[in-house]
């Protein structure tokens, strides 16, 4: 909810200064930048992954 606010906020201001665009720009970086943190979180808490054998009962 509060990135909603934060993305209404942003374009806001870019689209006073008439670059839209800008603000998309933005927008685009920041989400690219939470992939990357999220994928190395990711590998720091999981860094191998293994083959699960399952076994017959």
């Amino acid at each position: 909810m509060i990135f909603q606010v934060f993305v209404g906020a942003l374009l806001d201001k870019f689209a006073k200064t008439h670059d839209a665009s800008g603000g998309y720009a933005v927008l685009c970086g920041i989400c690219a930048g939470a992939y990357l943190v999220a994928f190395a979180i990711n590998h720091l808490f999981a860094p191998k992954f293994e083959a699960v054998r399952m076994t017959e009962a």
